[in-house]
């Protein structure tokens, strides 16, 4: 359970974190601040976006890894089902 609550909480600090810089009235400021030139505030936002995937990535991996049910057909079928969305 303790790897579900990890992974739930490093979702939430990087949604907090991305949407937050994502925010118009975040991007004025830090502008109008003269903290990061305009044409460069893209890049930077991007790698900040990166960096603060990699913990959601570092407790992917450690997760635990529990199936609902197992998958006896083909994977074409399998295929085909993630493709209608099913």
């Amino acid at each position: 359970m303790g790897g579900y609550i990890a992974i739930c909480l490093s979702w939430l600090l990087f949604g907090l974190i991305h949407s937050l810089s994502a925010a118009y009235w975040f991007k004025r400021r830090i502008i109008t601040a003269n903290l990061v030139p305009q044409p460069y505030y893209r890049l930077i936002y991007n790698g900040i976006a990166l960096i603060t995937f990699l913990p959601v990535l570092f407790v992917l991996r450690g997760a635990p890894v529990d199936w609902l049910s197992p998958w006896h057909g083909s994977i074409w079928g399998g295929a085909y089902l993630l493709e209608l969305g099913c």
